[in-house]
């Protein structure tokens, strides 16, 4: 560390030499000083005066137009290679007049016992620079980070610390997205990976969604609305569909059990053929012990025409009692509305019937029909005389 020692004389300018002193011990009157402009040294060099108080008069810095007081010291930074290129630090006072710098006075204060505190005494923003560039910016209303990143932060735990993208994009992976609101693609809303979401209200849970069911903990008011796509309902407390339901309506059977095969209210039994007076087709539509046998083993049929066109919802058929392979193997029903001149198969049976009772549901179709027949292509395996025992038909009436 270098010394310099002057004594000036009264009321006169005294150019500081431009050599590396650290220190110059100043013994003066009222005495004006100039800083070098150019020194052979490098930025950041620094010079600190000391005004020893000789005859209580200050020194006048004729760069900085500042005054040093008897008694006070001053530190002198050289802040760049302009010819206005000093800094001076002053009881905490940080003054600027390198124009590359721009001129303002920083002030630092609380440096003990309350912590450091580094700004601007005035309106004027506090900017961080770098290079040259300007990296931060403090104003009165925050800190402007000019387009650049702020790096390093630690993971928020309360709720007004600094968000990381880590933290963020974690949040979002294991929430929900909504994506394909541009071309021209549906709106996708859910989550992206196998967790639960749950719609709430008022901090109250309305409903779950999961991978196979929507859980509702409320109602749902379609507002005036339809719901389409619903499927058969198959337990009794699913959603019924239209088709279902018109296929329930004011369900009845069509056949009262009839004792001829032409009844007085206009209801027809026929069959192909028959093995005798005693198993005639109306025995089919009557609950009796008498049964319909045909002759045949293949291509037998029994029709039955009622009193109005209908379309049947569902059938109970029973094939004979008296032997398990007395009965149809392969069979379908048919509808038609001149006597099976022309026909339309409306249901194609899914399996032989059977000594017992077997329900089967019809298919919902469109063509009220007056004439119906059951047409067995086959006889079960070792059946001989095959028939019938009973053949209940249903329907929604009014359709």
């Amino acid at each position: 560390m270098t010394i310099y020692n002057m004594t000036i004389a009264d009321s006169s300018t005294y150019q500081i030499p431009e050599n590396k002193y650290d220190i110059i011990l100043v013994y003066a009157n009222c005495t004006t000083l100039v800083l070098p402009s150019i020194i052979n040294s490098d930025v950041g060099f620094t010079i600190t005066i000391i005004n020893y108080d000789m005859n209580s008069k200050n020194i006048i810095n004729e760069l900085l137009q500042d005054t040093i007081k008897p008694n006070q010291t001053a530190t002198y930074v050289r802040a760049s290679n302009n010819s206005f290129n000093w800094v001076k630090i002053d009881n905490g006072i940080i003054t600027v007049t390198d124009t590359s710098i721009g001129s303002s006075t920083w002030n630092i204060t609380g440096n003990t016992g309350s912590g450091l505190l580094l700004g601007t005494t005035d309106s004027s923003s506090f900017n961080i620079i770098q290079n040259g560039t300007a990296k931060l910016s403090i104003t009165g209303t925050g800190i402007d980070m000019l387009n650049n990143n702020i790096t390093n932060i630690a993971t928020p735990v309360n709720n007004g610390d600094a968000a990381t993208k880590q933290y963020v994009d974690g949040l979002i992976s294991s929430a929900w997205s909504l994506s394909g609101n541009t071309g021209g693609t549906a709106l996708k809303l859910g989550t992206t990976t196998n967790n639960d979401w749950t719609i709430v209200h008022n901090n109250n849970l309305i409903a779950t969604i999961n991978s196979t069911n929507l859980l509702m903990n409320t109602g749902i008011n379609m507002n005036n609305n339809i719901i389409t796509g619903v499927a058969t309902p198959v337990s009794a407390t699913d959603a019924a569909n239209k088709d279902y339901v018109d296929k329930k309506k004011n369900q009845s059977t069509l056949i009262v059990g009839m004792t001829t095969n032409t009844a007085s209210n206009g209801l027809v039994a026929a069959a192909s053929s028959t093995f005798s007076s005693s198993f005639e087709p109306f025995n089919v539509f009557t609950v009796s012990i008498n049964e319909w046998i045909s002759t045949t083993l293949t291509n037998y049929w029994i029709s039955i025409k009622l009193l109005n066109a209908e379309i049947l919802y569902k059938i109970v058929l029973t094939g004979r009692t008296g032997s398990v392979n007395e009965s149809p193997a392969t069979w379908r029903i048919d509808g038609s509305n001149d006597n099976f001149t022309t026909f339309t198969t409306i249901f194609t049976g899914p399996s032989p019937l059977t000594n017992t009772p077997l329900i089967f549901n019809i298919p919902y179709y469109s063509t009220k029909y007056q004439y119906y027949r059951l047409f067995a292509l086959t006889t079960k395996a070792g059946g001989l005389n095959p028939g019938l025992s009973y053949w209940g038909l249903y329907s929604y009436i009014g359709d």
